[in-house]
């Protein structure tokens, strides 16, 4: 009896062990940061999203969450329609992400008309909108991505990663902006705080480089 027993036992014993062995569905590496594809009309692709052609509800699906839309009302007078998702994991990394919606001056006054209520969110003004105009901004594309990691990345990963950049900006005696035009990236690198990635198509980083020059970028 004790013979069938060890038996049993062992024999169970060697199943869980095989479980514990069989291979877990690997993570998608497709959506690092780093990954960015360019096709042959100067287009950026990144984490799924490609700029100026993805839709802002297409963005939503890739995040996997529902997103925070707001029209941003900035110091300079400046307004941009943001997609804010507050924690995503994409290939295995979390971060806070923003996505901009690509709607022209005319169309975002037309939606600040709209707004049903207005919130300070640090240096600039939140307005909400009613959930009609939420609903038709979503098929608008994307404009840029911001893309803040919820772990610190030291400058020798970035550089590893992103290579070597075009030229570094200081911003200040922590902060310095890595700018890589041929990529549409720019990332805030900080001794004392969380990387900022800002992603733009490479057409468009002339007029990211400006706001950066200006210390508009990153709010």
């Amino acid at each position: 009896m004790k013979s069938s027993t060890m038996i049993i036992l062992s024999s169970l014993a060697v199943i869980f062990l095989g479980l514990l062995l069989v291979d877990k569905e690997p993570i998608p590496t497709d959506k690092l940061p780093w990954q960015i594809e360019l096709d042959a009309d100067g287009n950026s692709t990144v984490m799924g999203i490609t700029l100026g052609k993805s839709s802002l509800l297409d963005g939503a699906r890739t995040m996997g969450e529902k997103a925070d839309i707001g029209l941003f009302v900035n110091p300079d007078g400046s307004q941009s329609l943001e997609a804010y998702f507050q924690s995503v994991r994409l290939s295995g990394l979390s971060a806070v992400v923003v996505l901009e919606g690509d709607l022209s001056e005319a169309e975002l006054t037309a939606l600040a008309t709209r707004a049903v209520s207005r919130k300070r969110r640090l240096n600039a003004v939140k307005l909400e909108l009613p959930e009609e105009d939420i609903k038709q901004i979503q098929d608008r594309p994307v404009r840029s991505i911001t893309y803040i990691p919820k772990v610190n990345l030291q400058a020798d990963v970035i550089d590893r990663r992103f290579g070597e950049p075009a030229r570094k900006l200081v911003v200040d005696e922590h902060t310095s902006q890595w700018l890589y035009p041929d990529k549409g990236l720019a990332i805030a690198v900080s001794d004392n705080a969380r990387e900022v990635l800002q992603y733009v198509r490479p057409v468009d980083f002339p007029r990211l480089e400006a706001k950066l020059e200006s210390g508009t970028e990153p709010r």
